[in-house]
């Protein structure tokens, strides 16, 4: 890109380009912005006329209609836009896609001749001195030339790419894998990887776009890094049955579509994100996906302007790059949970320490208490105070136990059991603090039988109903469900079987600008919570190789939701 601005700079510099030929464009446009559209109307007439040009036509009027649209906006561009480098890069699209459409370049050179003679009718129509025409009509001819030389020079070096045998276009591939995965082993900046693997993918591929999707627990798709794709607002949905949801799903590349064939898969899901104003519709694409230790972390996107624009080696150069990819992801993922281990590591050892100083006196404390209260009248503001201490000693003594019980390594102890029996116990053992008038309800698609540890599964839920009941819930509904629908098949082994768990309420449910941390330790909108509940739901579901995400409401249309909690564990 560098190299491009360069030397579009010393073309302007060599035919005498200045900031006032850039004010009498602007003067230009504002005279035959009118009339552009008879420029548009003329040129096609010309194009559809010759026996040579018309051939490039082949999607009948449609294609006349939106290549119209596109030389409007080009001529729009010439006269309208400052000459910075995303304007440099564009004049280069345009090079190159001549070359794939199969557009003599003699013609381009004709073509351009034509709107030269069409702008200089227009200027002599107009009311003007002949002192001022002439200064405009020389801006207008240093315009076009410089940029009939940019598409020019795109055009051979594409045209040069293009003639070039496949053995050395595979070998330039190879150096290009190499290359990343020599990076991806020096570098422990994910971001930045991602960022080089887009640039240089989209320019080995000569494709117009390259975007690295993250995908995150609530199944929303977040742009990690792109190449000549606009910054997307917010999250991108992930649709059901299409290119993303296929490739996450089978963890293997999806086929090449053509938006212009019914009959193929669309390539409708990255559409917030695309250039629509521009009249840039992407015809073909390949879906990559990007595996993390346990289930996909993402996809690697190539995405083309026209049809039918990928070879195999090129699909198989997308699999080299995500493969790579994944391999730097699981590293990331291992450096981070090291890193976590650490810290939970050194957190356990403090609480241990302080535990064990803090449980002589926190029986003190007990003891002391327990004699005051036999000293005092029962119902005096002395036993209101008692009370008040022994309930603060409790918390402490919760608290500490949460911390420790958190930081502790995850030992689980499988076996074979019923999952429907760990919450039913667990509802029951709840009896004593639950709201009188609580229900429990429970929908069953599959059998219940599970292998793992009940013990810390348990604890789930027991956290999960005390949260519901905190947040005002009198009614919680069970779900369970066996199917092959779930995003986490493990790396290279395709689709698994999945248990799919789901625990809603009618409670306050979550606050959006709360849902992306309610997993985080000490996250808490409760005065009397630690805000370590769901941290140890995730970690015990994660250590059954599962995964825990809240729901997103617009997931379901039900009325009077809550929060909903959605447990996928493997089986």
């Amino acid at each position: 890109m560098d190299d491009l601005v360069t030397r579009f700079r010393q073309l302007q510099r060599f035919v005498g380009w200045t900031a006032d030929d850039e004010d009498r464009l602007e003067t230009v446009h504002a005279l035959l912005a009118p009339h552009l559209g008879e420029m548009v109307d003329d040129f096609y007439a010309a194009i559809v006329g010759n026996e040579v040009t018309a051939k490039v036509i082949a999607g009948g009027e449609a294609q006349i209609e939106r290549l119209k649209k596109s030389l409007a906006n080009w001529l729009e561009d010439v006269l309208g836009s400052r000459r910075d480098d995303k304007y440099v890069l564009r004049r280069w699209q345009i090079g190159k896609m001549h070359v794939r459409i199969g557009l003599d370049q003699l013609f381009v050179h004709a073509a351009m001749t034509r709107l030269r003679v069409g702008f200089l009718r227009l200027l002599d129509n107009a009311s003007l001195a002949p002192a001022q025409r002439l200064l405009l009509v020389e801006s207008v001819a240093r315009a076009l030339d410089l940029d009939l030389a940019m598409m020019e020079d795109a055009y051979q070096a594409e045209f040069l790419l293009r003639r070039m045998p496949a053995n050395q276009a595979r070998l330039q591939q190879q150096r290009v894998v190499a290359d990343v995965g020599r990076r991806a082993l020096e570098t422990d900046d994910l971001d930045t990887l991602l960022e080089f693997v887009v640039a240089v993918t989209a320019e080995t591929l000569k494709c117009d776009q390259c975007v690295v999707l993250r995908l995150l627990p609530d199944n929303q798709l977040k742009v990690r890094a792109s190449f000549g794709l606009a910054p997307a607002q917010g999250m991108l949905s992930l649709t059901p049955g299409g290119q993303i949801s296929q490739a996450l799903l089978s963890g293997h590349r999806c086929a090449v579509s053509d938006a212009r064939n019914a009959s193929a898969p669309s390539c409708s899901e990255l559409q917030p994100a695309t250039d629509e104003a521009n009249g840039r519709q992407m015809q073909s694409s390949v879906v990559t996906c990007i595996h993390g230790e346990r289930w996909p972390w993402g996809v690697l996107i190539a995405r083309s302007e026209l049809a039918d624009d990928f070879q195999q080696s090129d699909l198989d150069f997308v699999d080299s790059i995500a493969n790579t990819l994944s391999i730097a992801v699981r590293h990331d993922q291992a450096a981070k949970r090291g890193r976590q281990q650490e810290r939970l590591a050194g957190i356990g050892e403090m609480m241990t320490g302080l535990a064990h100083e803090s449980r002589n006196a926190l029986q003190r404390i007990q003891a002391c208490t327990e004699m005051l209260s036999f000293e005092v009248a029962p119902d005096s503001e002395a036993a209101r105070l008692t009370h008040r201490i022994e309930a603060a000693q409790d918390d402490l003594t919760r608290l500490l136990g949460e911390v420790r019980n958190y930081a502790a390594p995850i030992q689980l102890d499988k076996k074979h059991f019923r999952l429907t029996n760990v919450w039913r116990q667990t509802w029951d053992e709840l009896s004593q603090s639950r709201p009188p008038d609580a229900q429990l309800t429970e929908h069953l698609s599959t059998n219940d039988k599970f292998y793992g540890d009940p013990f810390q599964l348990r604890q789930v839920f027991r956290i999960l109903f005390e949260n519901s009941f905190a947040a005002g819930a009198t009614r919680i509904t069970v779900n369970m469900e066996a199917d092959e629908r779930s995003l986490l098949p493990t790396a290279g082994e395709g689709r698994s079987m999945t248990l799919r768990v789901r625990v809603q309420d009618d409670g306050a449910g979550v606050p959006e600008s709360m849902r992306q941390r309610v997993f985080e330790p000490f996250f808490t909108t409760s005065a009397k919570g630690t805000g370590l509940g769901l941290s140890i739901c995730r970690r015990i579901v994660e250590a059954h190789h599962g995964a825990i995400r809240l729901e997103s409401p617009s997931d379901h249309d039900d009325q009077g939701v809550g929060a909903t909690f959605v447990m996928e564990l493997p089986l």
